[in-house]
């Protein structure tokens, strides 16, 4: 931004284009309203040389490129998507199978059951979760500006509670078919449009902006982009994480209950 002769009165303008940009992110059109009072001044001869030239900057993405997005949201699609499958279509083909009648009539605990079925596939998630990690970093060369053991800590949060939510459906469901249907509806939907990947949140209806504190995809996504682009720390992703983890024990509780039930 470039300052020539300015009179009083743009300059009040100027402080508030300033604080505009600062805390509000619709810059565009305060940008327009500088531009058009520069051409009303100079129409009238206030000053001969324009006093404010507007060069609108991208925070923590200046060069624009879609990637840096892109890719650090994909974080919330790809586990979201495919861990919660693979766990309720493995424990709703015993359902079907009529194998699991005897893990009922066995004297093992419900505990015992839920972790038998959550540790392979959440070793399977997390090594998945490598892979993107790595693909981020190396392949499509994303930046990472905040820490990776926080990112590694939130992510194996979120890879616990994307097979739980595998878990307590295939504890609501007796069919695979319904249960790849519900893991569509409950959780690869609401990532694509209440995580804030596709759209941003404080853009959509507040109805809506209220239904995203129930998806875990939201937390996760102000994570990850917080740590890959902004460099945030715990202090600024604590709610976040808090939030996330809280999910997380709640779908194991209900998931933990369905099965004792069953057992009992």
């Amino acid at each position: 931004m470039v300052i020539c002769s300015l009179p009083l009165v743009n300059a009040v303008f100027l402080l508030s284009y300033v604080v505009f940009v600062r805390y509000l992110p619709e810059t565009s059109a305060y940008a327009n309203y500088i531009n058009a009072i520069n051409q009303i001044y100079s129409a009238k001869g206030a000053y001969q040389k324009s006093a404010i030239q507007v060069e609108p900057r991208v925070w923590f993405n200046p060069t624009l490129e879609t990637k840096n997005y892109v890719v650090s949201g994909l974080f919330i699609i790809i586990l979201l998507a495919f861990p919660p499958m693979l766990t309720a279509l493995g424990v709703v083909r015993e359902k079907e199978n009529g194998s699991i009648q005897q893990i009922f009539v066995s004297p093992i605990r419900p505990y015992q059951y839920v972790l038998g079925k959550m540790i392979p596939y959440v070793i399977v998630t997390f090594l998945d979760l490598l892979m993107i990690i790595f693909g981020a970093l190396y392949w499509f060369k994303l930046p990472l500006r905040g820490s990776f053991s926080l990112l590694l800590f939130a992510s194996t949060i979120y890879v616990f509670c994307t097979v739980g939510l595998g878990l307590l459906i295939s504890t609501v469901t007796k069919t695979q078919l319904a249960a790849m249907l519900l893991v569509m509806v409950g959780a690869m939907l609401p990532s694509f449009y209440f995580s804030g990947f596709f759209f941003p949140i404080d853009k959509i209806p507040f109805a809506l902006q209220l239904n995203t504190y129930i998806f875990p995809g939201r937390y996760f996504n102000d994570i990850a982009r917080g740590i890959f682009l902004r460099g945030t720390g715990i202090r600024d992703l604590f709610f976040d994480i808090i939030a996330l983890s809280s999910y997380t024990g709640l779908i194991f509780c209900l998931a933990w209950l369905n099965f004792r039930k069953k057992l009992h």
